[in-house]
C-alpha cells in the first residue's frame, strides 16, 4: 500500500494529517506493507472545472424553458463558465485527465492500494460551504477526492478518528481501475480491526 498525506494537490490540516498517518498503522498491523509514496497530481480542481463546466452548460441548454427554474448558484456559475470555453480548451483538459490516469496506472504497478486523507480539513460549522479557517474558497478542501472522480478509480472513505472538537476524520482507500472488490475488502478489514461500531467521538 502507498500512503500519501496530500497527493501533492492540497493543504491539509495538521489534525487530519496526524490522524490519517496514525490510521495507516492499522493496515500494518493487519500484515500490509505500507510505505510513503510520492504523488503529485497537479491542479486537479482547476482541471475538474474545465471538464465539468461544459457539462453543466450542456445540461442547462437541454432543459430549454425549464432552465429558468434552476436556482443552484454553483451550478449556474459553472454553466456560465462552460459556455465561454472553446473546444480546444476542453480537449486540452481531457488530455490532462489522460495524463493523470497514466500517473495512477504507473502508481498501481507498484502499489495495490493508495491510502490518503478524504478531505484536507477537519469538519467545519454548519452554514459554511467552505472551511472558514481557510482563506481559499474554491473547493480546495475536497481536492483529494477530485482526482478519482476524473480517473474513474474506485475509492471509499472510512472514519479513522476524530478532531479535537469531535468531528469525524476520513481515511480514503483507492484502488486501481476495476479493483472495486479489493477496495471494499480493505475498507471492511479496517472497520473490523478498529471495531468501528464501538468507536464514539469525544464528549
Amino acid at each position: 500500500m502507498g500512503f500519501s498525506p496530500d497527493l501533492g494537490v492540497a493543504r491539509v490540516d495538521d489534525e487530519v494529517r496526524k490522524t490519517v498517518s496514525e490510521a495507516r498503522r492499522v493496515f500494518t498491523g493487519l500484515g500490509a506493507v505500507v510505505s510513503r509514496a510520492k504523488l503529485d497530481l497537479g491542479d486537479v480542481r482547476k482541471l475538474s472545472y474545465a471538464i465539468c463546466n461544459p457539462m453543466a452548460a450542456r445540461i442547462r441548454s437541454r432543459l430549454g424553458q425549464n432552465a429558468a427554474r434552476l436556482s443552484n448558484e454553483a451550478f449556474l456559475s459553472c454553466a456560465d463558465d462552460g459556455e465561454q470555453m472553446s473546444v480546444l480548451e476542453y480537449l486540452e483538459a481531457e488530455a490532462k485527465r489522460t495524463e493523470i490516469r497514466g500517473k495512477m496506472t504507473a502508481f498501481h504497478e507498484k502499489y495495490d492500494l493508495l491510502i490518503c486523507p478524504t478531505l484536507g480539513c477537519v469538519p467545519f460549522p454548519v452554514g459554511h460551504a467552505e472551511p472558514p479557517h481557510w482563506r481559499k474558497r474554491d473547493g480546495e478542501f475536497m481536492a483529494m477526492t477530485t482526482p478519482f472522480d476524473l480517473t474513474g478509480q474506485p475509492a471509499v472513505s472510512v472514519p479513522c478518528g476524530f478532531s479535537a472538537l469531535g468531528g469525524p476524520i476520513g481515511l480514503q482507500i483507492v484502488g486501481a481501475y476495476g479493483e472495486d472488490a479489493l477496495v471494499l475488502r480493505a475498507a471492511r478489514a479496517f472497520e473490523r480491526a478498529v471495531q468501528l461500531g464501538k468507536v464514539h467521538p469525544p464528549i
